[in-house]
């Protein structure tokens, strides 16, 4: 329904993966993991919920301020999230910082889909 919801990561992880399915995947549809060395929990994530957002190393507060703000933007203007990735790796590009950002699913999908 568009809401955001904030979710423990060890709570994502325990529910039983006959749930998964039914459950995350129809309120679920993206978890962003903005902080540094957020990768190990990001690649357990993307068998939990359909598209996850992380980062392969630390990230520097204006990198990610960059990322979040180009990163929200399109998704709320209602592009795919594959959109809304490269348009905020772009920005962090764009301002000559180090790109850190990964991501993994289906990122085909919008909010609005």
């Amino acid at each position: 329904d568009g809401r955001l919801a904030c979710l423990h990561y060890a709570a994502l992880l325990l529910i039983p993966p006959v749930l998964q399915d039914i459950h995350l995947h129809t309120v679920t549809d993206l978890v962003v993991l903005n902080a540094c060395f957020s990768e190990s929990q990001a690649f357990p994530l993307k068998d939990v919920v359909p598209a996850v957002v992380g980062t392969t190393t630390a990230v520097g507060d204006e990198a990610a301020r960059r990322f979040s703000t180009a990163f929200y933007r399109t998704l709320g203007d209602g592009h795919s999230f594959r959109d809304a990735f490269r348009d905020a790796g772009d920005a962090v590009a764009m301002h000559g910082l180090t790109d850190v950002f990964l991501a993994y699913g289906d990122l085909e999908r919008s909010l609005f889909d």
